[in-house]
């Protein structure tokens, strides 16, 4: 009985090895891919500059005025 015993908890462990030589990589990218997306979600967005310009008259100006900050969105 210790024998079988014995046996079993070293091919869990050998099962848990394998198991995470094969998966372990994927799951820490994914991981860190998730503890990236929190700090975009926490991130804040600056209040002094608009996001988006629905106004093409005033997004000209707005693109004018700083050309390295603003970009136009080619639709």
């Amino acid at each position: 009985m210790r024998r079988a015993r014995k046996w079993w908890i070293v091919g869990l462990i050998l099962a848990v090895a394998a198991l995470s030589a094969v998966y372990g990589p994927g799951v820490w990218r994914h991981w860190k891919l998730l503890q990236a997306q929190e700090l975009c979600l926490k991130a804040e967005l600056p209040r002094e500059r608009p996001v988006a310009e629905l106004n093409p008259r005033s997004g000209q100006s707005l693109g004018g005025a700083v050309p390295g900050e603003y970009g136009n969105d080619p639709k």
